[in-house]
């Protein structure tokens, strides 16, 4: 079983460095194997990519198996479907995302999927989710991958977890979607009106 890390590096600096070393750590130990060593990735990164916004992506299980390194280029996202997903485990950042993967939302023209688990939000099949309301934002308390972004920003105090069932979505003003690459900042804001729920 092999697993990935995205990383954001911008200009040359390795973002949350220590949050993806936690969680390659805890992967290792749940199961059952001793975590490769991050290797010093802005060393290893092409020249020609040190400045600016860069994904890299990193495949490993007991060794490093693969790094890429990318231009970091967002989605462009207009519309979302909730789909129940009460069965849907993804706790860890497996390298097989099939689980992820619901066709049949975009041949309904959605751009990207929201999971709910008893009506409730959790994350979308890219990213972790946070709702604003006025000057707050929020994250659900339920979630499928607890993303390296998300922990940030809960442990810094910039977001609360709250449960949020999809009939409280007309209560907030805004969906961000944040990940790796994403911050509050970056993230990909939309209207909740986007999210459409399940027919």
């Amino acid at each position: 079983m092999e697993f990935i890390e995205t990383i954001a590096i911008r200009d040359g600096r390795v973002i949350n460095r220590d949050g993806h070393l936690t969680r390659m750590r805890e992967t290792a130990a749940h199961f059952g194997f001793s975590p490769p060593d991050l290797p010093n990735l802005t060393r290893i990164m092409p020249t020609s990519l040190k400045s600016g916004l860069v994904k890299c992506r990193l495949l490993y299980d007991r060794l490093i198996r693969d790094i890429t390194f990318e231009v970091y280029t967002p989605r462009k996202i207009s519309s979302l479907i909730a789909v129940n997903a009460d069965k849907l485990d993804y706790a860890f950042k497996y390298a097989d995302r099939r689980t992820l993967e619901y066709e049949e939302w975009k041949r309904k023209g959605f751009d990207e999927v929201i999971f709910l688990k008893d009506g409730f939000l959790t994350d979308s099949s890219f990213s972790n989710i946070v709702l604003r309301r006025g000057n707050e934002y929020i994250t659900p308390e339920t979630y499928l991958l607890n993303g390296t972004q998300r922990q940030r920003l809960l442990k810094t105090g910039c977001i609360k977890e709250v449960p949020v069932h999809i009939t409280a979505l007309k209560k907030y003003d805004e969906l961000i979607l944040i990940n790796a690459m994403l911050n509050l900042k970056n993230g990909l804001r939309l209207p909740t009106s986007a999210i459409h729920p399940i027919d």
